[in-house]
């Protein structure tokens, strides 16, 4: 039999581009196009041992395509933060875990140039970048889950600082097949034995800051994970929330498809950094939408005859005081409240779609 050198097998794959086989170091064929192209060698006289290093490459290929698939998605929605996003960025990278993927969804216009910079020079392949339009939470992190790759999700804000062992203590805990979504712990909180619970009213007990494993009823938006069946499954998250109440939405939703599990070693700092984010809007207590997403949030999960005490409970804890007629800032959320919570009853079939502007790593 005629032997010829590797560097001239050429071999027309199935899309009909002519390709010449790498170096690899098999016996058989195991595919049935690679055994066409082993009768089709054989009858132009190829070196067997040509034809084993083609057909190892082969299937080298397609194990490592299947391995490559990341076993989580981090995915964080920023707007109007640079330094301060790198820095939660470095914090995934610098992650012990490594089967991950990382979207990160700028809604910034227009990007800053040291966010583009920093993200043009990363030579990790596991990072994808992406401006959006238009600029909207909720919105973005369903363009994130549309886009991820992998079966589990987590969603971190643009401005924490993740422990080493975060992603895996996160991947770890779904092992267990009746949790539906995690909540982590978040340092700089006050520490307490029981984790946050949201209650009628927008009333809050409990802390992120626990010491203990233990089962939930609520997560937190600057860092919670959730398995990707399931927020398909409840139709992502309601863009009818613009930037708020969101995760308590979410959560009350997902408890319903299975458990919340508080993770104590999936920890971080929220910086809650004082520019960008909601707080480009000032105080949220004087803005309109804070108001409309706890009304649309009622309106939700609550019977419509528990109205008259959920605004006492409300109006009570944010601007309804004994110095509402003296105090500017008091008579201005009560505007703001107002407008708020009409535009709940205006806005009930708001629908949002964000989607990819640029692709500067994709």
């Amino acid at each position: 039999m005629n032997s010829f050198p590797l560097s001239s097998l050429c071999v027309k794959s199935r899309k009909g581009h002519s390709k010449t086989a790498p170096p690899c170091n098999a016996k058989y064929p195991s595919h049935k196009h690679d055994v066409i192209l082993y009768l089709v060698a054989i009858n132009n006289a190829c070196d067997t041992q040509v034809l084993s290093r083609l057909f190892k490459c082969r299937n080298h290929k397609r194990k490592t395509l299947k391995a490559s698939k990341p076993q989580l998605t981090v995915i964080i929605a920023t707007y109007n933060r640079s330094s301060v996003l790198i820095d939660t960025v470095k914090s995934v990278l610098e992650q012990d875990f490594a089967h991950y993927e990382l979207l990160v969804l700028d809604q910034t216009d227009p990007p800053s140039t040291e966010v583009m910079s920093y993200f043009d020079s990363l030579a990790d392949s596991r990072v994808r970048y992406f401006t959006v339009r238009p600029p909207a939470l909720t919105a973005v992190r369903n363009l994130g889950i549309k886009l991820s790759r992998a079966k589990l999700l987590l969603f971190l804000d643009d401005d924490v600082l993740l422990d080493a062992g975060y992603l895996q203590a996160a991947v770890a805990a779904f092992s267990d097949p009746g949790v539906a979504a995690l909540a982590g712990r978040i340092k700089n909180w006050a520490p307490g034995e029981r984790p946050l619970e949201f209650k009628f009213g927008g009333v809050i007990t409990g802390t992120w800051n626990v010491a203990q494993d233990q089962d939930c009823t609520s997560v937190q938006g600057c860092g919670m994970a959730f398995r990707k069946s399931v927020l398909e499954e409840i139709g992502g998250f309601d863009v009818r929330l613009l930037w708020y109440r969101d995760d308590t939405d979410i959560g009350m939703r997902v408890a319903k498809r299975g458990r919340i599990r508080y993770v104590a070693a999936m920890s971080l700092e929220h910086l809650v950094h004082p520019s960008g984010g909601v707080r480009d809007y000032g105080c949220v207590y004087d803005n309109p939408v804070f108001y409309e997403c706890d009304m649309t949030l009622f309106r939700k999960h609550w019977p419509l005859r528990l109205l008259p005490r959920f605004l006492w409970h409300h109006s009570r804890s944010h601007f309804l005081q004994r110095d509402l007629l003296t105090d500017p800032v008091k008579r201005k959320r009560l505007w703001a409240a107002v407008r708020g919570y009409l535009n709940s009853w205006l806005h009930t079939k708001r629908k949002i779609t964000a989607e990819p502007y640029q692709a500067l790593r994709s």
